[in-house]
């Protein structure tokens, strides 16, 4: 921007300068070419304040952009303060609210890593015979009472 200002002003000063030569000329023949490079200087200087003004708004967008992205990123580091990584289950842990809030509401830990809070939903597995804790938004999954089945324990197919 600072170059495109400063050849801007360098094309005034110089159509000034043939602007007070034009003074001296004796000739119709002179003094229309001073005019015509004059004009050519003007038009220049015109050009070149139109692409610094050009520069200055894609650089003011930029900025506004940067001050939105700063924005979210501070109300996320203060919303994410008020969370605490507490453990659900024997090794296993969440996100959880650390004032104020039911205690069985549970934050997926994946989720607000990525700066994004999803709340943990209680799915009940086998007729009540396992609890856990399920993220709808990335599948985590926390069991927080009874066992998951293994595989080789499961009623297996008839065969016909």
């Amino acid at each position: 921007m600072l170059t495109e200002t400063a050849a801007a002003i360098g094309s005034i000063k110089a159509a000034f300068d043939i602007a007070k030569g034009v003074q001296a000329l004796q000739t119709t023949t002179d003094v229309k070419q001073a005019i015509s490079d004059m004009l050519d200087q003007l038009l220049s200087a015109r050009l070149q304040a139109v692409e610094a003004a050009e520069s200055e708004a894609k650089l003011q967008a930029e900025i506004e952009s940067l001050r939105n992205t700063l924005a979210t990123m501070k109300a996320w580091e203060e919303e994410a303060a008020k969370y605490a990584l507490k453990e659900v289950a024997q090794g296993t842990y969440a996100f959880q609210r650390t004032e104020f809030e039911d205690p069985r509401v549970w934050l997926c830990p994946n989720c607000f890593d990525d700066r994004r809070k999803s709340v943990l939903q209680t799915e009940l597995i086998s007729a009540g015979r396992m609890t856990m804790l399920q993220c709808k938004r990335c599948d985590f999954e926390i069991v927080t009472d009874g066992h998951r089945p293994r595989l080789d324990s499961l009623p297996q197919p008839r065969r016909r």
